[in-house]
């Protein structure tokens, strides 16, 4: 089946409007506000930051001195940022209208091998980023080291295109064992990648300008009112901002699994779950 990317926008905004209330409480409670704290407080763990000129060896150190507080924000965060995003999931691409507490529940236990595909697809990643250092230091040529990166950058979109489903058939198809949930979305996918790629790539600039705008008006706005109310109103605009994408790229990847999965587009009954 080939990915039609109108269906899947117009799949995205039904799921969303269709579960609104329960979306925007689960944005609330495990995006905005975890964001929202972490803006809030970082600043004054972190301390001071080093300046965009710095060398590698000041960041790196830099970052080897970050206190203990820190990296645990960064983890409590983190695992709350997937507690939602899995429970999100299932609010908008589950047709069968599940409460939010089912959702939360059914996300509850794909939580640890969520947490074990986005690690596995990380250190995939990671070390395909070292193809390009190696090309370099071996040709010293500027030349070929753009090109590397230009390709590293075309490949990454599309592998991340096509283990994108995976939290999804985690959730919807109870596919808990983390390979089976990637070659799952690799089946998905197939023939489908870069336009998934040029979709989500397209979306993902869309959202980031239209964000910094966002941004940029409401701290102008909060600026008036003195440094500290500067601070606090950029703090909620990024929060607001980051909470409405997640939203929208959870919509984004449950409308593609159902429009791949031949789930259709009328509403109707859930597709096994097996």
């Amino acid at each position: 089946m080939k990915f039609d990317m109108n269906r899947a926008w117009n799949r995205t905004r039904i799921m969303i409007t269709g579960n609104r209330d329960l979306v925007l409480v689960t944005a609330g409670l495990f995006f905005f506000l975890p964001f929202l704290a972490a803006l809030l407080m970082l600043p004054q763990l972190i301390g001071d930051i080093p300046p965009p000129d710095a060398g590698p060896e000041a960041i790196e150190a830099f970052i080897q001195n970050l206190p203990a507080s820190v990296w645990l924000m960064i983890l409590v965060l983190s695992l709350v940022q997937a507690m939602g995003t899995l429970g999100l999931l299932v609010l908008v691409g589950d047709t069968s209208r599940p409460t939010l507490g089912s959702a939360l529940s059914r996300g509850f236990v794909a939580l640890a091998p969520y947490i074990v595909t986005q690690l596995l697809l990380g250190m995939g990643l990671q070390l395909l980023a070292l193809i390009p250092q190696v090309l370099a230091a071996a040709s010293g040529s500027a030349a070929i080291q753009f090109v590397a990166d230009l390709v590293l950058f075309v490949v990454t979109i599309y592998l991340i295109a096509r283990f994108s489903l995976a939290g999804v058939a985690m959730v919807l198809e109870r596919k808990f064992n983390p390979i089976r949930a990637m070659l799952r979305s690799w089946q998905l996918t197939a023939g489908n990648g870069m336009r998934l790629a040029s979709f989500y790539l397209l979306l993902g600039i869309a959202a980031i300008v239209i964000g910094l705008l966002a941004y940029f008006l409401l701290a102008l706005i909060f600026s008036l009112a003195g440094p500290q109310a500067s601070l606090i109103g950029a703090s909620i605009a990024l929060a607001a901002i980051g909470s409405i994408m997640l939203v929208l790229f959870m919509a984004v990847m449950a409308a593609a699994h159902r429009q791949l999965s031949g789930g259709g587009e009328a509403e109707g009954p859930s597709m096994p779950l097996g």
